[in-house]
């Protein structure tokens, strides 16, 4: 009996997500797109923000990992840099989580680094 894969199953990690043949930009901009599922699911207990969290840096251990074809080397580099920085702060999130601090202080905080990975991707992706 084959079972699916333990994890996430949206954003970085749906199955097919990273194997597109796009152009760079196109890659790019879809990667943004499929960051942009962080916003589609309610996040508003603890339980449910820590999963989403956790998720989602699930999800950037999985762009570190992958190849990136679509990219050119310096576009993979800068990728994979940034992502590594955005999974330390999704790990701050969580570890705020943890802490106690109140869910829609680390919930903001969390969203707010989850625009900020939008936009610069976006702006990456007009520059290739």
């Amino acid at each position: 009996l084959n079972q699916p894969p333990a994890g996430p199953s949206w954003g970085w990690d749906r199955p097919g997500a990273l194997a597109v043949e796009l152009s760079g930009q196109e890659y790019l901009n879809h990667l943004v797109d499929s960051a942009g599922e962080w916003f589609k699911k309610p996040r508003d207990t603890q339980a449910a923000l820590a999963k989403r969290l956790s998720d989602f840096r699930h999800g950037c251990d999985t762009l570190v990992e992958a190849q990136h074809a679509q990219l050119a080397s310096e576009d993979r580099q800068w990728l994979v840099e940034k992502c590594k920085a955005w999974s330390g702060k999704l790990d701050d999130h969580l570890a705020a989580l943890s802490a106690g601090d109140p869910i829609d202080k680390v919930g903001e905080a969390a969203d707010e680094t989850i625009n900020k990975l939008i936009l610069a991707m976006r702006t990456r992706a007009n520059q290739v």
